[in-house]
Order: C-alpha cells, then structure tokens, then sequence
C-alpha cells in the first residue's frame, strides 16, 4: 500500500478523500437521526479541514431531542448485518471529545464520579467513527453509507435481540455464541483437479489457496459473500423480519441486566427492555421507553430520563443549492466552550509543588454524615464477631482516601460516641511522593473532623530502584510491604496497637478468586490477626459490607475521596477487573452470590493463629475458642509471666503469626495492579509445594496422620506449579485444602483423646 501511495500524484489522494467525504457528509447529514459531529465553518466562513474519520452518533426516536443508540450498539449491528469496520470512541479521549458530545465540565465530574463508584461502563458516553480511504471503490462507500442510514432508520428494532455488559460496555447479539461462527478445520475439502483447472493454476497449486478454497474462502470459491449495497439491504431487511422469531431471540423469555438507579439522571441511551416494550405495544412503529423505572434499574421507583444528558455538537448540511460550502458554521461560541473546558495551570510555588489557594470549606454532611442503620449494623456486627475492638485500644486507620477507608473512619467515629468501651482513633496515610498521587488534601479534612493525623512520606519508587529484590521484582510486593512497615513503624513509635483497614466483601470475595484461579490456593485476607512481633493486631470492619454500600454512602455525604491511584505502576489492575466482571456476571444469575462467598470463606478469613508447637491450625468457630483472641491472649500472658518455662515451652505457646501475616499480604497483593504474578507461592514464604508446605512443621504427634495424608495426596495429584489454569489449579487447591482439614481434626482428636 505504502509503495502504490509513493508513486501517486501529490494531492490525489487528499483530494479522493476529500470527495468520498463529501458524499458521506452530504447523505448523512439531512437524515433526522445521524448526529454528524466536529466543525464545520471556522470565524472566516470557510471549511474546517477534516481527515478521512467522521464521528456521528444515531437517535433512537423517542422524542426531540429524546435518547441515543449505544456506540457500542450501533457498531455492533453494523459489523453484524454489514460487515462495515467501524470503532467507538469514548469522551476519555479529552476535552475535545468531552465538546462533540456536549459534555460541560460540571456534567464531566459526574461522570466520572459515576464510573469510578459504579464501576458500570456502559454509562461511558462515546460516538461511532468510521472512516474513508482513498483505496475504497465507489461500491464500497456506497455500502458505508447505505449501512448506517439503515441502522438509522431500522437498527432500534433490533435493540431486544442484543445485550449488554454493564462492567465492559460490550453489547453483543443474544444468540452471538463462539460455537456460531467458529469454522473448523475438519469442515475443510481439498479442492480437486477439475476446480483447480478453473482457477489460475499458479494460484490454486499453492496450499494455502487450495485450504481456503476447502473453506470456501478462498479465490476459485464459490462466493457466498454479499456484494452490493442493495444486496446487503435486502438481506438487513430480512434478518430484521426474522430477528424475533422462535428459532431467534424471543421477547417473552427476555431478561438485560439492570442498572445502578443512583445514576438513573445520567442514562443517555435507550436499552433493549425499551424495544421490547415498544414491539409489544400498541404502536410497535414509534419508538418508545418502557414505563419509569420497570425491568431498568434495582430500584423500581427510580425515575428514567426521555431525553439525553449530552448535546452533541453536530454539523448541519446546506442544501445543494447552497455553492460552494457543503457544512455548516460552527459559531465561536462554541470554541469558546471548548476553551473554557480546558482548565487552568495551578500556580506552582518555589519549591516546585502546586497549590489551590482556595480557602478550604467542608460541609456538615461531609464532618457529620448520615450513616444508615444496616451499614452501622454490619460494621457493628463484625466487631462483636472477630472481637476487633476492645476496651482501651488505640486504633490508626489506615487511610488511603478512597471511599472505603473515609466510610470505616466516619463509622467507627459514630460507634465510638455509643459503644460501651473506650477506645482511641487516629488515622494515617502513606504519601509516596509521586506527582500522580496527592493525599495532602486530607489533611484539613482530619484536622476538620478531630482526628489526630499523621501522613508517612517517603520516596518509594525511587527507592525501588536500588532497593528492590532483583529476585522478586515486582513493584506492587514492594510498595506493598513498604506502606505496611511504615504503618508498623508509626504504631509502635506512638503506642497505636490495632491497624484497621478498609477492604469490604467484594474484595474479600476477589482476593479468594484471583488465588484459586491463578495460583491455585484457597486463601483470602483475615478479619483479625496479630503480626509477627505480636504487639500490633490487624482488622478488617468491613468484611459483612459490599462495595456498593460505601460508594452510595461517599456519594450522598459528598465525601473528600481522593482519586483511586497506584503509585506502584501507574496501571490498573487488569486481572481484578476481569474477576469483578466475572463475580458481576454470576451475581446476575445467583443473586445470593455474595452471601454464599462469605459463608464459604469463613474458615480463611476467620483463621487467627496457627500453633506450631501442639501441631493444630486453630479455626476461630463458634464451637471452641482454640484460636480467638482470647486464648492467644491468655497464652501470651502465661509466657510472660512465667507460667511456661524454658525455650520449648515459649515455642510452644508462641503462636505461628507470621505464617498469618504472610499469608494475608499475599492474599491482598493478589488485588494489586501486578495482579497474581506478585503473590506467587515466594512471597508467602513458600518455597516447596503448596501441598508440602501445608503439611509441613506439624509436630510429631501428627507424624503417622501427615505422612499418611501425604502419601495420599501425592498419589492422585502431581505437584502444582504456578500458572496451572483455572480448573485444574482450583481443584487441586481444594483437594489439598480438604486434605489439610481432615488431618487437623484427626490430630484435634488423638489430642483430645489421650
């Protein structure tokens, strides 16, 4: 290609283009449901330059202005019935982008602010863009252009035969399955002599023309391939008559997922549960939107929008009697918008750093929320279950910013002025000291509120760089046990000795996925659990409280939260998010999901101490208090007053803490941008097997069970190594798990017995 442009005439093919593109605009523009986007006459009344991109969006029909079709949609359809290319593009790519689609910097935050609690990206808005070529024919542009004026006047009937994901933005068609459109190669026929003689010989001789003829895709093939937008009309209009019909997709048996109903305001697309309403009506020609609320969103008494939040700034046609200018003026008012959305460099001080010198005001909804009664009441309940707060300890709460570590601050303020106990709560953060993450403004918020505050600077990524272990590089795992130590280091040099942070049950639930799946361990992050040293103790208030609880609960307070970052590798944590799209998935069908993952996961978040002398991994059950705080207290005390003498018996009572600290860093690394590689089998401390090294360091007591368990764990399962795969590392996972269990109760009971 670039060899046939070099030896073009210069201009030819700007001018092609340029044509091509005048065809486009002109039969687009005049259609009532094609939003063409971007300028057309600059201050001097003459035509804007374009490339070759046009942007457009396509109303569904509703109303004037009414709704839009998803970006996503209408590419979708146009792939599906014609074959055109097309991409969408989303207001991420900036303030121009965020201009096309009439996005006012007020409406921009909200945005945002939407797709950072939600995490529903469908909500995204975007526009479809297309583009011409200079090597396209004259047929090929016509089919371009005949595509998307039939999606603009017929592509809303075909909305109910498609869905949509709420965490990706992907709509795809119902019955769109791989099995549909995979071609194998067992359905490949060689071509014979005689096809091969009709084709060119030098052409059908060679192997790779004779395999594509097999599939009948190849030259010399019959073609099956439409050609011709007349053709391809004809056939759109037939798929349209049978989209709906038994052997399709049938609207009786139609369910879409339904959508956050905080964030109703901000829908500016029209959804399949419309279509369906609409076909099934009265007036199955006139679109319409289905009655407030119903099969939409979670809340039924959620009011739903008839018009669009964006007003796209879209070109108008002049008419062909009009010379000389085929677009339309864009005033200079509207490039003045465009300026205005671009903001202003703060002042930068001597010292290099930035600052707003804004006089800094808070609310009382922002120093004195309003908690509800069953977020108060979760929180509530995990204390008292996980005894996480005692008379007279002195809490730091690890404060990143984020939604759910102001939530657990702002929730233990309010227990604290009720709770029977006296305990003290102060708060820190770790400030990297990287331009990308700005904690400072915390600082007057705590001041605000009452709370002794301490901010922990210190250059990790530089750090990092000399520091690192070149055996274990991984970013994440170093920051990760930087900002603990540092959290540790300020607790003792200040006499805290309860760490509380702020992971709630989808994290919970994320970590204990991402560990089956990728390293095929059965782990998560603890409720409650001393560190090594024994003199700090870890908790974890939310464990009983979804993620969706401490996004509302930000959002109506209107909470300080400063913007979710990692300062480790500027990257988001892709694996987590795929495992948040997956839990999504399965809590649309098992809507109990996440209360059934909680009772699951008991026996990994409830674990508190492992002794190493009596040989027993003690389980914090309601049946026995072998391994509360209780008795790792009451044992603690035994040693230091001597109730235990010599080294053997310290060893004994001294419990396992590190192998539960370990164990819960690994846990919560596997959720960080480095994804499961930083929470490999190494960084628990585990050098062998995950089998060997759960039935390792037992006790003789429990030498004839283990040796037993092990031989019979290594007949039937091979050692796992890492990366082994979903089923096979899960299952494995389990079956060594279950053989862990089963030994622990056995040495429990030769315990009890003799």
């Amino acid at each position: 290609v670039f060899h046939t442009l070099d030896h073009l005439p210069v201009g030819l093919v700007a001018s092609r283009e340029g044509s091509m593109l005048e065809r486009v605009l002109a039969a687009w523009g005049d259609h009532p449901r094609i939003d063409v986007l971007g300028p057309g006459l600059n201050s001097s009344n003459s035509v804007v330059s374009r490339t070759g991109v046009v942007s457009f969006m396509i109303r569904y029909g509703n109303a004037k202005p009414g709704l839009y079709l998803h970006y996503n949609y209408v590419v979708a359809v146009l792939n599906d019935l014609f074959g055109v290319q097309a991409r969408g593009g989303c207001a991420c790519a900036g303030p121009y982008a965020q201009w096309l689609l009439g996005i006012s910097p007020e409406l921009s935050i909200e945005m945002e602010h939407c797709l950072a609690q939600s995490a529903q990206e469908v909500l995204r808005p975007g526009f479809v863009r297309v583009g011409v070529h200079w090597a396209m024919s004259d047929d090929d542009v016509e089919v371009l252009i005949a595509a998307v004026r039939w999606v603009a006047d017929n592509g809303w009937k075909l909305l109910a035969a498609y869905t949509f994901d709420r965490e990706t933005g992907e709509w795809l068609h119902r019955m769109d399955v791989p099995e549909r459109r995979r071609v194998w190669i067992s359905n490949m026929h060689i071509a014979t002599a005689a096809a091969a003689a009709s084709a060119k010989e030098t052409v059908a001789a060679a192997p790779i023309a004779r395999f594509e003829a097999g599939l009948g895709i190849g030259h010399g093939a019959p073609s099956k391939a439409l050609r011709g937008a007349e053709d391809l009309l004809l056939a759109a209009g037939a798929s349209l008559k049978e989209a709906y019909s038994s052997a399709q997709v049938a609207l009786s048996q139609s369910k879409w997922p339904v959508l956050h109903a905080d964030y109703a305001h901000l829908l500016w697309f029209a959804l399949p549960a419309d279509v369906a309403f609409t076909l099934k009506s009265s007036q199955p020609d006139r679109p319409q939107l289905i009655p407030s609320g119903e099969s939409v969103f979670a809340s039924n008494h959620s009011p739903r929008p008839e018009h669009s939040v964006l007003d796209a700034q879209k070109i108008q046609i002049r008419s062909s009697e009009d010379p000389g200018i085929a677009m339309h003026e864009t005033t200079d008012e509207a490039w003045d918008q465009l300026q205005d959305m671009i903001p202003e460099a703060e002042e930068e001080e001597e010292d290099g750093t930035l600052h707003d010198h804004k006089a800094v005001s808070f609310s009382s909804c922002q120093l004195r929320p309003s908690i509800p009664k069953p977020l108060r009441g979760m929180v509530g309940k995990a204390i008292s279950d996980f005894k996480m707060i005692e008379d007279g300890d002195r809490l730091l709460i690890g404060l990143s910013g984020g939604k759910d570590s102001l939530a657990v601050l702002h929730i233990l303020l309010a227990l604290r002025k009720s709770a029977p106990i006296n305990f003290e709560i102060a708060a820190a953060t770790v400030d990297p000291e990287t331009p990308e993450f700005n904690p400072w403004p915390l600082v007057p918020y705590l001041e605000a509120l009452g709370v002794k505050y301490h901010m922990l600077s210190k250059p990790i990524i530089e750090m990092a760089k000399t520091h690192m272990d070149p055996k274990r590089p991984s970013l994440c795992a170093f920051c990760s046990r930087m900002k603990r130590g540092m959290l540790y280091s300020c607790m003792r040099d200040n006499g805290y000795n309860v760490l509380v942070l702020g992971q709630h049950l989808d994290d919970f639930a994320e970590s204990f996925f991402m560990s089956a799946i990728h390293n095929g361990l059965l782990r998560t992050m603890k409720a409650n659990y001393w560190v090594q040293q024994e003199d700090v103790r870890v908790c974890r208030p939310l464990l009983y409280v979804r993620e969706s609880h401490t996004a509302t609960f930000a959002k109506e307070n209107k909470l300080p939260v400063i913007a979710d970052n990692c300062p480790a590798c500027f990257a988001a944590p892709k694996e987590r998010h795929k495992t948040k799209v997956l839990l999504s998935s399965l809590e649309f069908d098992y809507p109990a999901l996440f209360s059934i993952l909680l009772r699951t996961m008991r026996p990994l978040y409830a674990l508190t101490t492992a002794d190493r002398g009596n040989g027993v991994l003690a389980l914090e059950t309601e049946g026995g208090d072998g391994g509360s705080l209780d008795a790792l207290r009451a044992r603690r005390t035994q040693v230091s007053s001597g109730g235990v003498h010599g080294n053997e018996g310290r060893r004994r009572a001294s419990p396992k803490m590190h192998d539960d600290a370990d164990e819960d860093a690994a846990a919560e690394l596997v959720l960080s941008a480095c994804g499961p590689s930083a929470a490999g089998d190494t960084v628990c401390g585990m050098d062998s097997t995950p089998e060997e090294s759960l039935l390792q360091d037992w006790g003789s007591s429990s030498k004839v069970v283990r040796q037993t368990k092990t031989n019979r764990v290594h007949e039937h399962l091979p050692p796992l190594d890492r990366g082994v795969g979903f089923m096979p590392g899960f299952m494995m996972g389990l079956a060594f798990s279950a053989a862990a269990v089963t030994t622990w109760h056995v040495v429990s009971a030769r315990r009890s017995t003799s």
